[in-house]
C-alpha cells in the first residue's frame, strides 16, 4: 500500500473512532463526594466514563444547580437553602443515553473529605466541629480510617455511618470510639443494616479517636479488612441534636399530627412538634437537626401507642410503640360488626429498628387465631392478611427474641383489603433505535380478584412517539384477566435521537390510576421514575 493510501486508512479509522465516541452514553460510577450540606456548594468528582456529548443532571428535586468542567469530570454544585435534607436520586445524561439512578444526600450540617494518612491514632485527622459530616473511602484492603474529636462532658457522642444501606457501597462497616489512651471505649457493627452506629454518653471530657473500617457486605475466605475505591462512606460525628426515630412515624394527610422526638441530645424545643397535614408522599423533619427523618404520609389515622387509649381504632389506622423492655408485649383492641378482610403490616428492620416482630391476634374467647412473623429470611417484618369475623379482638405485637430497649420500636398498620393492582417492570432505563421496535412488558399484580382490564399510558414521551398497547390473546377460553401488558414504540423516521425521563401509567375501567415502579440502587428502593433514549 503506498503511503498516500496509508493516510487514507488511518483518517477513515480516526473518523471511525470518533464516531463510535460521538455516541457514547454516560457510565457513572460513583461521585466523590456522595453528598453536600443544605444551601451550600461544593466541587464534586465524577468517576467514570462522562460520555462524548454534554453532561447533563436530572432530578426530582429542582434544589440542584449542576455545573462542568471542559472534560466532565468535575461538577460545581450548588444546593439552594430551600432543598429538602435527606436521600436523593439523580440521573446523569446525555443525547444518547443515561446512568441508572443514582443516590446523592443533603445534610443538614458542615462537611469535609477524609485525609489521608489516618490509618492510626497518631495520624488521627483532627475534627474540630462538634458537629460535622466526613465523606470518606476506604479505599483499599486493610485500609483504616481515624479521626481525633474533644468530647465535653454531659452529653452523647453519636457517631453515625451511612455507607452500605443507601449509598450501596458493598462494605459491613465498623465503628470503634477508643480514648485517649487507645482503649476500646464502645464499638458497633449493624445498626442500621450493615451500617454502624455508636451512641456514646460521655461522664469524662477529653480527646478521643473514632476508627473505621470494613469487611465487605458479601462474606469471602479474605480474613483482612475490606476496601476499595467504591467502599464510600459517610459519617457523621456530632454531640449535637440527633434523632433517632418518633412518635408517631408516620403523619397524617387530614389531620395535624403531633410528634414527640426521640434520640441524642435533644432539648425541650425539639422532642414535641406539631406537624401540618401534607398530600405529598412524604414530610421530612430536621429543623435543628444534625440529621433528618423521612416519615411517610398515610391516611387515616396517625397514633403512637400512648395516645390509642384515648382514640377508638378505626381502619385504616397507623400506630407507632416502644418495646421498652424484654418479654414486653404491646396489645390494642379492635372490634367489627361485620366480617372484613384486612390487611396488616408490622414494620420494624425497614425502619432501622432490631426489633423482630412477631403479631398475634387473639379472638374475644382468648383463642389465638393467627400469627405472623418473617415474610422470609430477609425481610423480617410482618405483612399479612386476615378475615374478621363480627366481634372484638387483640392484637398483640412482641419480639421474637423477647427482647426490648428503648430503641425497638414499631409501626402496626391496618388498612382494608380491597380489590386493586400495582404495576412494575423490569427495568428503569430503555433505549429505541432505528433497527429494533422496543417492547415493554409492564407487569400487573392484581388483589382481591381485581379483573378490570387496564390501559397503560406513557408520560414525557416526544410528540412524535406513539405507543401501542398491545390487544389480549381473544384464543384464551379461561379469559383470565391480563397479568401482563405489553407495549411497543418505533421510533419515528422524522425524530433523530432524543434523551429524556418518561412514566408508565396504568388506569383501569373504574379510573383507579397506578405508576409502574421498578427496583433502583441496592437498597430495596423504588421509582416511578424511568428513562427513555432514543437514538
Amino acid at each position: 500500500m503506498t503511503s498516500r493510501g496509508l493516510t487514507f486508512a488511518l483518517i477513515l479509522n480516526l473518523l471511525a473512532v470518533r464516531n463510535i465516541a460521538a455516541d457514547e452514553p454516560p457510565k457513572i460510577d460513583r461521585l466523590i463526594p456522595s453528598g453536600i450540606q443544605c444551601g451550600t456548594e461544593a466541587s464534586i468528582q465524577i468517576v467514570g466514563k462522562p460520555g462524548s456529548d454534554p453532561l447533563q443532571v436530572w432530578s426530582e428535586s429542582n434544589g440542584f444547580e449542576w455545573s462542568f468542567d471542559e472534560k466532565n469530570e468535575t461538577a460545581q454544585l450548588i444546593c439552594r437553602e430551600n432543598t429538602t435534607p435527606g436521600l436523593h436520586w439523580i440521573r446523569f445524561y446525555n443525547s444518547s443515553g443515561a446512568t441508572e439512578l443514582m443516590p446523592f444526600f443533603v445534610g443538614t450540617i458542615a462537611e469535609l473529605a477524609e485525609q489521608e494518612p489516618n490509618n492510626s491514632i497518631s495520624d488521627a485527622q483532627v475534627i474540630e466541629s462538634n458537629s460535622v459530616l466526613v465523606n470518606g473511602i476506604l479505599e483499599k484492603s486493610g485500609d483504616v480510617d481515624t479521626y481525633s474529636v474533644n468530647l465535653p462532658s454531659g452529653c452523647t457522642f453519636v457517631a453515625s455511618m451511612q455507607a452500605n444501606s443507601a449509598l450501596g457501597s458493598p462494605m459491613d462497616g465498623i465503628l470503634q470510639l477508643l480514648d485517649a489512651k487507645g482503649t476500646i471505649v464502645a464499638q458497633n457493627d449493624d445498626d442500621q443494616g450493615f451500617d454502624p452506629l455508636i451512641a456514646f454518653p460521655v461522664t469524662k471530657p477529653g480527646q478521643y479517636f473514632v476508627r473505621t473500617f470494613a469487611f465487605p457486605a458479601e462474606p469471602n475466605s479474605s480474613i483482612r479488612f475490606a476496601g476499595g475505591t467504591d467502599y464510600l462512606y459517610r459519617l457523621t460525628l456530632t454531640t449535637e441534636p440527633y434523632v433517632d426515630y418518633c412518635l408517631p412515624m408516620t403523619i397524617s394527610t387530614d389531620e395535624v399530627t403531633p410528634v414527640k422526638l426521640f434520640g441524642w441530645n435533644l432539648n425541650q424545643d425539639l422532642r414535641l412538634i406539631t406537624v401540618n397535614p401534607s398530600q405529598e408522599d412524604s414530610t421530612t423533619i430536621f429543623e435543628g437537626l444534625t440529621n433528618s427523618i423521612e416519615l411517610q404520609n398515610v391516611s387515616g389515622q396517625s397514633l403512637s401507642e400512648r395516645s390509642v387509649s384515648e382514640a377508638e381504632l378505626g381502619i385504616p389506622f397507623h400506630v407507632a410503640g416502644v418495646l421498652d423492655s424484654p418479654e414486653e408485649t404491646d396489645s390494642y383492641t379492635l372490634s367489627f360488626d361485620e366480617k372484613r378482610k384486612v390487611a396488616i403490616r408490622v414494620r420494624a428492620r425497614e425502619l432501622h429498628s432490631p426489633l423482630d416482630p412477631i403479631l398475634t391476634i387473639v379472638s374475644s374467647d382468648g383463642k389465638v387465631v393467627h400469627e405472623s412473623d418473617d415474610q422470609s429470611r430477609e425481610e423480617l417484618d410482618v405483612d399479612t392478611t386476615f378475615d374478621f369475623q363480627p366481634g372484638e379482638y387483640k392484637l398483640s405485637i412482641s419480639d421474637r427474641y423477647v427482647a426490648g430497649g428503648d430503641r425497638y420500636f414499631y409501626v402496626l398498620s391496618a388498612e382494608n383489603k380491597i380489590p386493586d393492582f400495582a404495576a412494575t417492570v423490569a427495568s428503569e432505563h430503555y433505549v429505541l433505535t432505528d433497527e429494533e421496535e422496543l417492547t415493554i412488558a409492564v407487569e400487573i399484580g392484581r388483589e382481591e380478584k381485581f379483573a378490570e382490564s387496564i390501559q397503560v399510558s406513557i408520560e414525557g414521551l416526544p410528540s412524535e412517539v406513539h405507543p401501542v398497547q398491545e390487544a389480549p390473546d381473544e384464543t384464551d377460553d379461561k379469559k383470565e384477566p391480563a397479568k401482563s401488558i405489553t407495549i411497543r414504540i418505533k421510533k419515528p423516521a422524522d425524530l433523530n435521537s432524543w434523551s429524556g425521563p418518561i412514566q408508565i401509567i396504568c388506569t383501569s375501567e373504574s379510573g383507579i390510576v397506578h405508576s409502574a415502579k421498578t427496583s433502583i440502587g441496592k437498597g430495596g428502593f423504588q421509582s416511578q421514575h424511568l428513562w427513555l433514549t432514543i437514538r
